[in-house]
């Protein structure tokens, strides 16, 4: 259970976890749960467990949202300085993959510029042709203009115009304009042709990328190539590049990632025992620093990743432990019982698990005590019947009925007041202010 002050009268108002609105049970106020409350936690505290977080996140915004090669770059640099923070290496590789993607767009842009510009010079050489067609008018006024237009200049203009772009490498236009010319002379074995030079460029692009070093991007493209050539075969050996690049530079679980979807492929299997070993003992080491400096949810975390490991799943308990006591020390008793009941009968956990009931019990009796003092009662009441046994809360959930009762009296809601005071005949002078309310009523009728 969640809870927050009504926005209205201020009574206390319990929401589930995981809810979007409530209604006070008071006033009758309905409102929106407010979101640092809604599932239980505050953001401050998110915050105090995971102090990357709020950056982690600021950075995939950018690494999905903006194309600028120089934003990538740098979000590229700080996901590296995350490290192995959650997946903080694939995302660099995420952003620097992007980056070779932006570079080949503006370079594609930067050519088809140059060849528009080509294209401009030629207008002149074009306008000889067109006098050309003014000299054969007669002809066309013979035969009708618009059928030898269609039969004889289109087609024509089309096809040269179709070439020309083959020139310039821009195939997929070209292929466009040979579909629509619907076998005119070769245009079938020239869209064939294109196709092919489509496939081929891409096999060059990805060797490109491998030769630079791109093992990751040039792996993709020749993936996408299928059978054409050596590309399958290119596509393993850049994986298995990449693997030892990431190996090198100690990134280890993305290494063994890598191998492992290798399979048998050269010395991978090997490969990627060695990048789980490695990965394991980096992890481990990782944990047992942030464990003594005191980050007990970061290194919990990673001993609990490498499970079996070493003392890896004891000191994993050990830092569930650190964690209940410091939610004991901050009267955080409702979390601490939730990690001490998880813990079973490690060392004294089922001591202080005694002792983070009776506390949380005690924090939640000093509320509704709260409440009752300043008129809240409803909110008083819910409270004290969740610890009933505890203390006098049965008295005091007992007072909170009688007051309701009083309240109503003294706003003439007698019927009202009859109804609480009936739920309590045997206490303090309940049943009187009953007979009482009765009377009242049976007046007004």
């Amino acid at each position: 259970m969640a809870r927050f002050e009504c926005t209205k009268c201020g009574s206390l108002v319990l929401v589930e976890q995981g809810a979007k609105m409530a209604t006070c049970n008071v006033c009758g106020k309905k409102q929106r749960v407010p979101d640092t409350l809604i599932d239980g936690k505050s953001l401050e505290a998110r915050r105090e467990y995971d102090p990357n977080w709020e950056h982690y996140e600021k950075l995939l915004h950018m690494a999905r949202k903006y194309k600028d090669i120089k934003v990538l770059t740098e979000t590229a640099e700080e996901f590296d300085r995350l490290a192995n923070y959650r997946n903080s290496r694939e995302m660099a590789e995420f952003c620097r993959k992007r980056i070779v993607e932006e570079q080949a767009r503006l370079q594609e842009e930067a050519e088809k510029q140059k060849a528009e510009d080509q294209q401009k010079a030629k207008v002149k050489k074009r306008n000889h042709f067109r006098m050309a067609l003014i000299n054969i008018g007669v002809v066309i006024l013979i035969i009708g203009p618009n059928l030898f237009y269609n039969l004889v200049i289109s087609p024509s203009i089309n096809y040269e115009k179709a070439e020309n772009l083959i020139s310039k490498g821009r195939y997929e236009e070209a292929i466009d304009i040979f579909r629509e010319l619907d076998g005119y002379k070769d245009s079938e074995e020239l869209i064939a042709q294109c196709k092919d030079a489509i496939v081929e460029r891409s096999y060059n692009n990805a060797l490109d990328s491998m030769k630079k070093g791109y093992f990751s991007s040039a792996q993709t493209f020749f993936e996408k190539l299928g059978n054409y050539k050596d590309s399958a075969a290119l596509a393993k050996e850049c994986g298995y590049q990449y693997g030892l690049s990431l190996f090198n530079d100690k990134s280890y679980l993305r290494a063994l990632k890598t191998f492992r979807e290798l399979g048998d492929y050269k010395d991978s299997l090997d490969l990627l025992k060695q990048s789980e070993a490695a990965y394991q003992e980096e992890t481990y080491n990782k944990a047992v620093a942030n464990m003594n400096e005191g980050s007990y949810e970061t290194a919990q975390r990673d001993f609990q990743s490498i499970s079996g490991y070493k003392d890896s799943d004891m000191l994993a308990k050990e830092c569930q432990y650190q964690i209940a006591l410091r939610y004991i020390a901050n009267g955080k008793f409702e979390w601490a019982i939730n990690k001490l009941e998880e813990l079973g009968d490690y060392k004294d956990s089922q001591d202080l698990l005694k002792q983070s009931e009776d506390g949380y019990k005690e924090e939640i009796y000093n509320q509704a005590l709260a409440a009752l003092n300043a008129g809240r009662y409803e909110n008083a009441l819910s409270e004290f019947e969740r610890i009933s046994g505890y203390k006098d809360s049965d008295s005091m959930a007992k007072e909170c009925i009688y007051q309701k009762g009083v309240r109503f009296m003294e706003v003439e809601k007698y019927n009202w007041a009859l109804k609480e005071f009936e739920k309590i005949m045997d206490y303090k002078d309940a049943s009187a202010l009953a007979k009482d309310a009765e009377a009242k009523l049976a007046l007004k009728d």
